[in-house]
This record gives C-alpha cells, sequence and structure tokens, in this order.
C-alpha cells in the first residue's frame, strides 16, 4: 500500500475539517452578521449619493467585507481546533451529518482528551449560538434590503417649488413703500416680513393649496393699508394737478382781464385749504401764507412733480390702473376746453365762481365757452325747414382778441338768386325773422381749436 498519497489524502481532509470548523465556529457568527450590516451600509450610502444606480455595481464590494471576518474568525478558531485524533472522531464517527456543525458550535472540549478506546459521544452543547445567530440573520437581512428596497423609503424625495417670486416680490415693494411712508407700525411689518420669509422656505409643490393660502392671507393682510393709501395718494395727486392748471391759467391771463383779482384771491384761498397737499409736493408750508403771484409758476411745478411723485407711489404699490387714471385726469386738467377741472372745481370749491370763469370757459355764464364743445340750440324753435348757421364773429369787448362764436337758426334761403355774404359783427340781437342765438366769448388760448371747429372738410375756412 502506498503511504504517500494516503498521507496527503489525509492532510487535505484534516486542513478541510480545520477551515470549516473555522467557518463554523463560535466566532464566526457575530463576525458575519457585523460584516453584513457594514456591507447593507456601503449599499446604502453608494445608492443614496447616486440615485438610480442599482445595487448589482457596488455589492461585489460590499460582499468584500465578509472575507476579512472569515479570515478573523478562522486566526480565533485555529487555536481552538481540537487533537486531530478527536477531530477525525467528531467529523466521521458513525457517519454522523451533525458531527461537523456539532463541532463548529461550542462544545465540550474535555470530552475530546478521553483515552481512544472509549467510545465516544456526543458532548454537552452550550448553546450560545441561540444568541449569536439572530446577529448574523439580521445583517444579511438588512444586506438584502439595502440592495433591494425602494429609494422613496430611505431618501428624501427631491423637492419642487412654485413659481412665486412675482408676488414675493409685489408683496415685499408694497412693505417697502409702505415702510417709506410709515403707514405700517414696525412690530407689524417686522411679522409680515417674517411670515413671507417663511412662505418662501416653506414652498413646496406638493403642498400648493398651502402655499396660495398663506400668500392670499398676506395679500388680504395688506389690502386695506394699501387701498387706503392708494385711495389718498390719488385724491392727493388730483388736487395738486387741478391747482398746478388753475396756476398756470391764472398766470396766462391778461392783466385787464375782468374778475382776475377776485380769481386770484380765491385760488388764494384754495391754496390754504390744500396746503398738506402742497407740503407733500416738496414746498415750505412756511413760505405759502405770503407767496407772491410771481412765485405761482414755480408753485405749479412743484405741484406736478409731486402728483407725478403720487403716480410712481401707484406703480411701486401695484396699482397700475390708478397710476392709468391719474396721468388720464392730469392731461385732461391741462388741456384748456376740457370739463375736468370744472367738475374738480364744481366739487371741491363751488363758491370760487370767479375761478370758474376764468379757468374754465363754457363752464360758467353764457359769455364764455369752450371752442371744442358742442354747440347746441338754445333758442326756441321754429316750425319749418330751418337750419343751424354757425359764425365767427370779431371779438370786441373784454378782450381785444378774443373772438365771439355764434349759432343760430335761419330759415331755409329763398328760391333764385343766392344773396350777397352779410358783414360779420359782433352784434348780439337777431335781425328779424330769426331765431335766438346763443354766443360763446373764445380767449386766444382756444383760438386754434376754434379755427378746427369752423373748418370745414375742404380746409379752407368759413
Amino acid at each position: 500500500m502506498n503511504t504517500i498519497p494516503s498521507r496527503a489524502k489525509q492532510a487535505a481532509r484534516q486542513w478541510q475539517r480545520k477551515i470549516f470548523l473555522a467557518l463554523l465556529c463560535r466566532r464566526a457568527l457575530p463576525l458575519t452578521g457585523w460584516a453584513a450590516f457594514l456591507a447593507g451600509g456601503m449599499v446604502l450610502i453608494s445608492r443614496f449619493w447616486r440615485p438610480g444606480n442599482a445595487a448589482l455595481p457596488p455589492l461585489p464590494v460590499a460582499l468584500s467585507c465578509f472575507l476579512p471576518a472569515w479570515g478573523a474568525a478562522a486566526l480565533l478558531a485555529w487555536r481552538r481546533v481540537p487533537p486531530a485524533r478527536a477531530l477525525l472522531v467528531w467529523l466521521d464517527y458513525g457517519n454522523r451529518s451533525g458531527g461537523m456543525l456539532a463541532a463548529g458550535l461550542e462544545v465540550d472540549t474535555s470530552a475530546w482528551n478521553t483515552p481512544e478506546q472509549k467510545d465516544f459521544r456526543l458532548p454537552v452543547l452550550v448553546l450560545s449560538w441561540r444568541r449569536q445567530l439572530p446577529l448574523m440573520l439580521s445583517g444579511l437581512a438588512f444586506l438584502l434590503l439595502a440592495g433591494l428596497l425602494p429609494e422613496r423609503h430611505y431618501r428624501q424625495q427631491p423637492q419642487f417649488s412654485l413659481d412665486i417670486s412675482r408676488e414675493c416680490a409685489a408683496l415685499q415693494q408694497k412693505l417697502q413703500v409702505l415702510a417709506e411712508e410709515s403707514l405700517l407700525p414696525p412690530a407689524e411689518q417686522e411679522k409680515i416680513a417674517q411670515q413671507l420669509q417663511e412662505l418662501q422656505a416653506q414652498n413646496d409643490a406638493r403642498a400648493a393649496a398651502r402655499t396660495y393660502s398663506m400668500l392670499q392671507a398676506l395679500e388680504q393682510s395688506l389690502a386695506a393699508r394699501t387701498d387706503a393709501a392708494a385711495a389718498a395718494w390719488l385724491q392727493q395727486a388730483g388736487a395738486q394737478t387741478a391747482l398746478a392748471a388753475l396756476l398756470d391759467r391764472i398766470n396766462a391771463l391778461p392783466e385787464d382781464t375782468p374778475r382776475l383779482a377776485a380769481g386770484q384771491e380765491q385760488l388764494a384761498e384754495l391754496l390754504q385749504q390744500y396746503s398738506d397737499s402742497i407740503a407733500d409736493s416738496g414746498w415750505p408750508a412756511g413760505e405759502l401764507s405770503a407767496l407772491p403771484a410771481q412765485d405761482w409758476s414755480r408753485l405749479a411745478e412743484h405741484l406736478r412733480q409731486g402728483s407725478r411723485n403720487c403716480q410712481n407711489r401707484l406703480v411701486r404699490m401695484g396699482q397700475p390702473e390708478l397710476a392709468q387714471k391719474l396721468q388720464t385726469q392730469t392731461r385732461r386738467m391741462a388741456q384748456n376746453g376740457e370739463p375736468a377741472l370744472a367738475d374738480w372745481l364744481t366739487q371741491n370749491a363751488p363758491e370760487a365762481d370767479a375761478l370758474q370763469e376764468l379757468c374754465c370757459p363754457g363752464n360758467g355764464d353764457s359769455d364764455y365757452g369752450r371752442a371744442d364743445a358742442p354747440l347746441h340750440f338754445s333758442g326756441p324753435a321754429e316750425d319749418g325747414p330751418w337750419q343751424f348757421q354757425d359764425q365767427a364773429l370779431p371779438g370786441s369787448g373784454a378782450t381785444a382778441d378774443s373772438m365771439v362764436l355764434q349759432r343760430r337758426m335761419v330759415p331755409p334761403p329763398p328760391p333764385g338768386p343766392a344773396p350777397a355774404p352779410e358783414e360779420p359783427s359782433a352784434a348780439t340781437t337777431m335781425p328779424e325773422g330769426e331765431s335766438e342765438s346763443r354766443q360763446l366769448r373764445i380767449f386766444p388760448e382756444h383760438r386754434a381749436a376754434v379755427r378746427r371747429y369752423f373748418a370745414p372738410p375742404g380746409g379752407a375756412e368759413r
């Protein structure tokens, strides 16, 4: 019998038994569990930092954690391996399949040192593996879950924000304007600003209803103050524009204009009445009482600048409709013949009849009127095919440069050759057979409108 192959075979079986014993020893169980936890942690970290990737690429790297654990278990168990004779008995005696498993667990090693002739039996097992096996199983389960668990269970979902930058910017601008005008207490301003910052920080598309409800609540908290401030600025700008228009028109009138002194006195009283609006335009309040007429043009410029400032405030406050309304009102008051200034005087200074007559022609008595206003026959209507006739007459009376606009109703011309045209005159009485007429005195600043009114479609004046 060749002993060399048998010895080699025996040595190989001995090393094989030692390796299995080292792997199945008590220390291999907890080390395998901790290695599984470490591998699962590596898989989770790799999936967290690189979302969307499968767990398969980092899994081989994570499984390499078991090699050091098993190597450490083998080194720790190497010195606890019983003698070859006893090991051979425990692994092969009676051809029992549980012999290797029993040797891998913690056993009573005193039974291994018994004489060879004694019938070996299974020693009493120390069942400490019941406390160590769950650790290994839980580690392996953690590794399995780390590779198979969806990312939504352990990774925070990306947050999508709503586009509320325009609304937040409008609210911040309103807060700034109210703070500049001292219309909002500092404590309330700080509270609203903090709520706005929290709204921007907690902006989440998944809670759109909550975000828009908070935004609406902030807008409603400022709505009352902004509406009141906008109405006050609109009224103040209207007063400034009207006063500037009155100052400009009074300055443009000749010194010999009838009732000019009365109009200037009424205008001075009106300026004192609206001293707050004048002070807001930047004009010193102390200089208003002793203001000479020569400085009225400078005061008018300050008032126009104050009106423009109010218009800018309305735009910044988010009230473009009111700003457009104010701009239209300013343009209408600056134009001669528009009823806007007359309406303002009627509402705010009904006793200023001299200002009505001097600055708003056509809104006083029948001797003053607007050239671009529609002329309607004011006398008794006559039966028959009568027709209206308009005529521009040379000025006479109050101002040498003025002209009189006359409308009358005349009968149709008789059949036959047309009579020679009559020379225009400034007479206020109508010839016999004609109806009552209406005469409107037009001042020099209205002359262009008078020419447009009487210009026929062909372009030549009547």
